[in-house]
């Protein structure tokens, strides 16, 4: 189209120090360090004014859960390293050489799976396993770049926000997915990017709320209220009605327009929104960080 550390200390040893271990009194490395800095240096830990934009419940185990029951999904990344609690329990960081995956939830921007790439010899494809109900989810990518999630009857439950990716000087990096069963692959071509890269599959729906934030390009091109606009609103009531039968999307170009221009008055990114739980869902205009 939308932030702590653990530090352990190492006792002075009473015995001579045998040679290659660590000095007396060092400490050891933090694990999410690089993750969360990745992170924070995007926004991605901070709520916005007013509370989180964030609904999940994250753990190690399950990844990011958002919704309850029959309407569970959660995304974890498909990795054997061990979940490391961040960001005041807000994130969970994986740490695996070269680089790091994390969930966001509650606390966080938003119901998200992140990859934090830290240089070249990190791969380029990123598994991330989407379950719904506690299954795992029928996934179906669309021609927006988009993947809906679907639980075993075929409902659609969720969806996945078109990938995306940053480098460390904020430059778009190339990126998409690929399916495979219930897992949803990354790739991501940081060949001559900045590191540390950052990609990000987003859940858009926590339950109640369903969102699509457009970029800074995006959020630009509405505010010119040109042809562009209307295709950007309907792009983003389209990946909206995924999830959410018979949404009305019920404004027009200009007013979107007006709200762009606001938002980038404020340095920010337009994103359209709708409540999940009503007889005929409507959309609204959101102004948040981007």
């Amino acid at each position: 189209m939308s932030p702590f550390k653990t530090i352990l200390t190492i006792a002075a040893a009473a015995t001579p120090a045998v040679a290659g271990a660590a000095p007396a009194g060092a400490a050891t490395a933090d694990p999410t360090a690089a993750a969360v800095r990745a992170l924070d240096a995007h926004d991605l830990l901070a709520e916005t004014p007013g509370g989180s934009d964030a609904a999940g419940a994250v753990s190690a185990e399950s990844g990011v859960t958002v919704g309850a029951d029959a309407a569970a999904v959660s995304l974890k990344p498909a990795t054997d390293a061990a979940g490391v609690s961040a960001a005041g329990g807000a994130a969970v960081v994986y740490p695996e050489a070269g680089y790091q995956y994390a969930v966001t939830g509650e606390g966080a921007r938003a119901d998200a799976g992140y990859v934090v790439i830290g240089g070249s010899s990190a791969p380029s494809a990123f598994p991330f396993a989407v379950d719904a109900a506690g299954t795992a989810a029928q996934l179906e990518l669309t021609a927006d770049g988009s993947v809906l999630v679907k639980n075993t009857e075929g409902e659609i439950v969720n969806v996945l926000g078109a990938a995306w990716a940053l480098d460390a000087k904020g430059v778009s990096v190339p990126t998409w997915y690929s399916i495979d069963g219930g897992v949803v692959i990354q790739h991501v071509d940081h060949s001559r990017a900045a590191c540390p890269v950052v990609a990000d599959p987003r859940l858009l729906c926590d339950g109640v709320f369903c969102t699509v934030m457009y970029n800074k390009s995006e959020t630009q091109q509405i505010a010119t209220v040109s042809g562009t606009t209307g295709v950007l609103i309907t792009a983003g009531c389209t990946a909206l009605g995924g999830p959410i039968a018979g949404l009305v999307c019920g404004f027009s170009a200009a007013y979107a327009g007006q709200q762009a221009q606001t938002a980038l008055n404020q340095g920010k990114c337009l994103g359209m929104r709708a409540l999940i739980y009503l007889p005929q869902s409507t959309t609204h205009l959101v102004i948040e960080r981007c």
